[in-house]
Formats: structure tokens, sequence, C-alpha cells
């Protein structure tokens, strides 16, 4: 079976078929406007107060909470650090898209997480060959680029950004294409990330480990370059300097007696399984704060499972620098913008049950950089936290000051951005 002349076919035939859905959907759809991330208001606020402000869009998408994350991460900064200046919006890209596969992408996705990790390993390792991303690419956009394409005229942006890689590709193609006129930013959030994060056809990419340059770098060509620049990670430091332990500690009900372990696995609340949780607590001494995220029934089966004086159940909540000043060290399954937080806060980070694929490959890398501590195996896990547990480490704290080295220099994503919106809105008014 030639399974990429299959590919093709199927390609063809979802085109057709998404095709078909949009045009009989349109009207619908036209009657149920994306949810955006932003500022609900900032149409009405640009009729009121003119065009002065340069215009930015950034594209997300809910498939874990990290491209979110990173989204109100570049847009907390742009508001700060050039307040009054822009108009923002936040909007699901996927979803506006093509709502169809949206949903298709972000429930199967889940599924897959929680029920069959182990295929998701499987289908990293497919899609990522060059063959397969490629058409991936050409499917995505043709599931995307006509939505999107009249979502960016409707808001009328002066710069694109993107945090999601089907998007990003997007972007690309719609760049090299002729259809957008404004500069595509494509954000890496992955370390070691994959082919698809990237498209020869948006104007840069911007890694939040500098390490990573070369590795984006290698999907490029001589004739078509992939252009990256290393930024300082979007992590506002103000918000960790009025937290000191005690209170934070107060604020989520947490022991001042003994060391405290954030266990955290995404806003998904994909936490460790329970023989994971009862081996930490059989093999260490540390009080466990557990951050179930959205996922309400791992909280109830925290709290109706394991003691309060050694687990503690922390629902969704938006103020993780607090949690983080909370805590002596954290535990997670992802190298994304909780990981740096931690990184920003100078807590010991260690990886474990990344998911596969892109999971594994990004904290892997974060050790291999001497940023965090990648264990592959329970012991691995367990030797981790009682280092943590001991406060002496010698390894861990040149791992938490490299880290935290990576916030004292680098380009700002706000500069970037704003240099890149007024390109655009030069080239515009030229055009014009």
């Amino acid at each position: 079976m030639n399974v990429i002349d299959d590919l093709a076919r199927v390609h063809a035939t979802l085109a057709r078929a998404v095709e078909h859905s949009q045009s009989a959907a349109a009207d619908l759809l036209a009657l149920q406007p994306p949810r955006l991330l932003g500022d609900p208001l900032a149409d009405a606020a640009r009729a009121i107060e003119g065009s002065d402000r340069l215009r930015v869009l950034v594209y997300s998408a809910d498939m874990g909470g990290g491209h979110d994350a990173m989204a109100n991460a570049i847009k907390g900064e742009l508001l700060t650090r050039y307040p009054g200046q822009v108009d923002l919006d936040v909007a699901n890209g996927l979803k506006i898209g093509n709502p169809i596969a949206h949903r298709l992408m972000r429930d199967g996705y889940a599924a897959q997480l929680r029920f069959a990790p182990d295929s998701y390993g499987a289908l990293y390792s497919v899609l990522t060959n060059p063959t397969v991303s490629a058409v991936t690419d050409s499917l995505t956009g043709a599931l995307t680029a006509r939505r999107l394409a009249a979502d960016i005229a409707r808001r009328d942006p002066d710069v694109v950004i993107s945090t999601f890689p089907g998007i990003t590709s997007t972007l690309g193609r719609m760049r090299d294409d002729g259809k957008l006129g404004v500069e595509a930013i494509g954000t890496v959030i992955d370390s070691d990330p994959h082919r698809m994060w990237v498209s020869p056809g948006v104007d840069q990419h911007v890694v939040l480990n500098p390490r990573d340059l070369p590795r984006i770098e290698r999907f490029g060509t001589p004739d078509r370059p992939i252009v990256g620049r290393a930024i300082r990670p979007p992590v506002d430091l103000r918000s960790f300097e009025h937290y000191d332990v005690a209170a934070a500690r107060e604020h989520f009900g947490l022991p001042t007696d003994r060391k405290v372990l954030l266990v955290s696995g995404g806003s998904w609340g994909l936490a460790l399984p329970d023989a994971q949780l009862q081996r930490i607590l059989r093999d260490t001494d540390l009080h466990l704060a557990i951050a179930t995220g959205r996922n309400e029934q791992a909280l109830a089966h925290l709290k109706a499972t394991y003691p309060a004086d050694r687990v503690t159940g922390i629902p969704f909540t938006k103020d993780m620098p607090m949690l983080l000043a909370a805590s002596d060290g954290m535990i997670t399954n992802s190298s994304g913008m909780t990981t740096m937080e931690g990184f920003a806060r100078g807590r010991p980070i260690v990886l474990y049950r990344p998911v596969p694929g892109h999971g594994e490959h990004g904290a892997a890398a974060l050790h291999a950089d001497g940023l965090a501590t990648y264990a592959t195996s329970a012991d691995e896990a367990i030797a981790a936290l009682r280092r943590i547990e001991s406060g002496d480490d010698a390894d861990l704290a040149a791992r938490v000051a490299r880290a935290r080295s990576m916030f004292e220099d680098g380009e700002q994503v706000s500069d970037i951005v704003i240099d890149a919106a007024r390109r655009g809105r030069a080239a515009r008014s030229s055009a014009a």
C-alpha cells in the first residue's frame, strides 16, 4: 500500500467535503461569531477612538492550554509595554478556520492523550515525516485558509501572530500565495520543535529557548530559509514580586511545615496516575499540590482518595505565579508556558511522563540544555524529587540559575510585534 498516495486521496476527498460543508453552513456560522479570548469590544473601541492604534491579531487554538497561555502572555506584554498604542484581538484561529475540523481535532486529541497516549506517539512519528508533513500542511490550508482570509479581512490587522502550528502553516501559505498582505509571525512554544511549528512563508518565528534557533533553522533550505529570533519568554516577572511563600500557601491551604511539590498536568488536568502519586507519598515527605486544571472529576478523585495532610487538589487558577510561589519545585508533563513560569520563579522543574512525541522531544531538549530534569522512569523521578526535598543539590541549583538567566537577556516579543505592525501600517498607507 502506498501511504503517500492514500494520504493524497484523503486530502482531496476531505478538501471537497469541507468545501461543501462550509458553503452549506455559511449562513448559520455567520450568526455565531467565534468567541474572542481578547477584548470583545475591540471593534467598537476602534470605531470610537479612530485608527491611530496599531491593530494586532493573535490566533491561538484550544488544543490544551499552552497555545492560549502564549497568546495571552503576548497580549499582556503588549498592553503593558505599549499602553494605548495597540488594538488587540486574540481569537481561536482553528475554530474560525474550520469549526468542524476544530472540534474533531480538539476532542480527538484530548481523548487520545487521556485514553491512548501511546497511539499519539505513533501518529506523531507519521505526521512529522517530511513528505507526510507537507501533505498535512496542504490539507490544513485547504481546511482553514478561506475562512481565515475572510476573518483577517474583517479585522484588518497590521500584523498577524500565530501560537498554533496548524495556523502558522496556513498563514505561511497565504503569504506565499499573496493572500495575506501583512507580516505573519509564528511563535514556537515547544523545545526541540517538530517541523510543523515552522513555515518558510512566515516572515519570522520566535522561540522561547535560544538553543532552539538552530533546531528550527534545520527545517529550511538555502532557497527557503526559516527565519527565527530568540525572545525573552513573555512572563511578567513583576507578577512574582508581591508573593511570599507563607501568604501563597495560606491562600491555597497548603502546609508551612513541609516542602511542597506542585504537580501540573496542564489545563486538562492530565496529572500523574495513582500508582505514581502513591509512590511519591511513600518515598518522599513532600506535600503534593496537584493542579487539576478544568478536570473536575480528577479534583473530586483526589479529595476522595488521598489524605488532606499530604495532598491538596488545586482547581483551575489563573494565578500560577502565586501557586509557584507556594511550591518548592514542580513535576510536570509539559515543557510549555507553565514550565517557563517555573523557570521565571526560580523553581526546579522535573519533567516526567510527557506527551509521547513532541512532549518527549521537548523534555529531552530542556534536560540536555541544562534547564530542567527529565526523568525517564519512576526511579529517576523519585531521585529527582528527593533532591528537591533536600534543597541543597548542586546540579538542580545550576539548572535553576541557567533557566532563570533566560529572563535577563534577549529581545521581547512585544517589540518584534510592534515593529512588524508599524511596517504593515506604513506599507498599507503607501499602497493607499
